[in-house]
């Protein structure tokens, strides 16, 4: 004896949701890259390590590389605009600069697509996120293709990083900058206490596409991927830092 038919009654809701189906989904279009197989196109990410492991170094050669389509530690990019918030001010950062645009030959055209605010942007306010979008629309007026938070812990000040209910607000906010401004979000962060993880709260891992990790040991410094969502891992890139015009750049090492 076969159950009864139940008729299906639409429930009443303010809310809508498409229902795709099989071929529209796979009819999506595949991901794209922003740093070919390391960082992908509109997506958010995060790079970690220890102090003085040259985060900020690699951070500042990934913008140049971008903004002048140039190959990041061997790793072929997609050419557009960036905009690096330096949370921790600018002191030290003007030689970093100059350095890292010698190093790559590159001149005022290109290095005019690299755009800076020099103070953090707190992450956990929508009404800061407002701001950011609204000085990008106004003061750059075309599209980015990276935007560099460095560091997440400046740019998180007041909130606790352990908190999973506080971290969700900040991906959800970086979203929106992502969403709304088509570019990869990048958040520069630190290790633990032991070194081995990032520090805070296991739901930023988990919303991020990408996670790169650097580490300094024996004199050596190198770059590995810790999770990438829709692509397998990247090799692990070996690079140091050279010193030049009074900073250091990253260079990549066979």
């Amino acid at each position: 004896m076969s159950a009864p038919v139940i008729p299906f009654q639409r429930p009443s809701s303010k809310r809508h949701f498409k229902v795709l189906s099989f071929e529209e989904v796979q009819g999506q279009p595949e991901p794209t890259w922003l740093v070919n197989t390391v960082l992908p196109s509109n997506g958010l990410a995060m790079l970690y390590g220890p102090p003085g492991a040259g985060k900020t170094f690699l951070a500042l050669d990934l913008a140049l590389a971008v903004a002048s389509r140039q190959p990041w530690l061997g790793h072929e990019t997609t050419s557009g605009d960036v905009l690096y918030v330096l949370a921790e001010g600018v002191a030290g950062f003007p030689k970093r600069l100059k350095a890292g645009a010698s190093a790559r030959g590159l001149d005022t055209t290109t290095t005019g697509r690299v755009h800076f605010i020099d103070e953090p942007v707190l992450l956990h306010s929508a009404e800061e996120v407002d701001g950011l979008l609204a000085a990008l629309a106004e003061q750059v007026g075309r599209p980015v293709a990276l935007i560099i938070f460095d560091t997440l812990s400046r740019c998180f000040a007041g909130c606790e990083e352990n908190s999973a209910k506080e971290i969700s607000r900040l991906v959800e906010n970086a979203d929106r900058i992502r969403r709304q401004s088509g570019a990869t979000v990048l958040l520069i962060h630190h290790t633990n206490k032991e070194g081995d993880s990032e520090r805070g709260s296991s739901a930023l891992r988990g919303s991020v596409d990408a996670m790169l990790v650097v580490t300094a040991k024996n004199g050596g410094n190198i770059l590995k991927c810790d999770k990438q969502k829709d692509a397998a891992p990247f090799n692990p890139v070996r690079f140091q830092l050279v010193e030049t015009w009074g900073s250091c750049v990253a260079v990549p090492v066979s």
